[in-house]
């Protein structure tokens, strides 16, 4: 036994020859090698294999041919463009992804049914025109260039509260509706006027840290008073569905609603005032200042109306008389507007001194081919 040991230990003093360990090395390579390629083949094979018997025939008969392949293409395409989509969200007016911004907010809007939605998908679009205003007064750009940037926002804006306004106009004229449509319709519209009051408050903070530049201030008066309009139209909304559904809403709630837009519009009033003082300043515009002075008399009048009717229970009459009210401050504005868009700048003062220029001289040339013949 203790020989057999000992002849076990020996063992660990051979060596194989070199040529052998290559060999082997080699052979085992080579198995290895050939195993991995079938492992291969086999998963290739297996993958092919499911994918073939998941998909209908006619789908893969479809991929191999030159307009399958062209579908993948486009399919490609079109999940790149989703990505473009997703990029655009954060843009800003000027910017290269902005009209595919504003291109899908379009589609957004068109794939909207209800029309008390898409009213409140045009006041969120309307917030990001807002939003947008604020990030480019925030940037360090030259002042030509966001005075570009933010009057496209706030064109914008109108447009978002133009399309608002109309959907509004749509709900308010359907008929036959029912309770549960009507109160849905009376909860979307009670939003609506809520983000259009939180817009106009944004907007007046825009307009008097632009007050210097009097195209922004125009143009910022303007998105107010369209949103002020679109948020009394709103209520408008509400107290139709309230009355002619009979819903059970709290009638405080509205009240309060409605106060708050008298407030607001008595607002309005006392600004119209200042703008028809400042365009009285103005010369040549003596008759359009005449036409416009019983303008706020009226408004007040017409303000203090709605103000008696609301304290009446009537609601109605009290959103009627505010509509007529900011109508009259609209109407001023615009002719306001088109005053001072119609102030020549002063002519350049011309220098009465008369320059008489100095004699052009002349160049005589004498002819010395001439011969004069004396006389006798």
């Amino acid at each position: 036994m203790d020989n057999i040991v000992e002849q076990l230990k020996t063992l660990k003093e051979i060596k194989p020859r070199a040529e052998w360990v290559n060999s082997s090395r080699e052979l085992l390579l080579s198995q290895i090698s050939a195993q991995a390629e079938n492992s291969k083949t086999l998963v290739g094979a297996n993958v092919w294999f499911f994918f073939k018997s998941a998909m209908p025939s006619g789908v893969l008969r479809f991929v191999a041919q030159p307009i399958g392949v062209l579908s993948v293409i486009l399919l490609f395409i079109a999940g790149t463009g989703i990505l473009g989509v997703n990029a655009s969200k954060t843009s800003l007016p000027g910017d290269l992804l902005y009209p595919v911004k504003l291109t899908s907010e379009k589609v957004s809007l068109s794939l909207i049914i209800n029309d008390s939605k898409k009213a409140e998908k045009h006041l969120e679009y309307a917030e990001e025109r807002v939003k947008e205003m604020e990030a480019v007064s925030a940037q360090p750009l030259e002042t030509q260039d966001k005075k570009d940037k933010i009057k496209q926002a706030v064109s914008g804006l109108m447009d978002q509260m133009e399309g608002a306004q109309n959907q509004l106009d749509k709900v308010k004229d359907a008929n036959e509706l029912g309770q549960t449509e009507n109160k849905v319709i009376v909860e979307v519209a009670l939003g609506v006027d809520k983000k259009a009051e939180e817009l106009s408050q944004k907007i007046a903070i825009q307009k008097e840290e632009y007050k210097e530049d009097k195209e922004l201030e125009t143009a910022f008066g303007a998105a107010q008073a369209s949103t002020n309009q679109t948020g009394v139209k709103a209520v408008e909304v509400v107290i139709n569905g309230v009355e002619n559904s009979k819903l059970e809403m709290p009638t405080k709630e509205i009240m309060n609603v409605i106060q708050k837009k008298i407030e607001n519009t008595a607002v309005t009033v006392e600004e119209m005032k200042k703008s028809i003082e400042q365009a009285g300043a103005v010369e040549n515009q003596v008759d359009v200042i005449l036409e416009m002075k019983d303008r706020p008399t009226t408004a007040t009048s017409t303000l203090s109306e709605a103000q008696e009717f609301l304290n009446q229970g009537d609601l109605t009459g009290a959103i009627e008389r505010i509509k007529t009210t900011v109508g009259i401050t609209n109407e001023v504005k615009d002719t306001v507007s088109h005053v001072e868009a119609t102030i020549v700048s002063p002519a350049p003062v011309v220098n009465s001194t008369v320059v008489v220029p100095e004699p052009a001289a002349v160049d005589v040339k004498v002819n010395t081919d001439v011969i004069i013949k004396p006389t006798n």
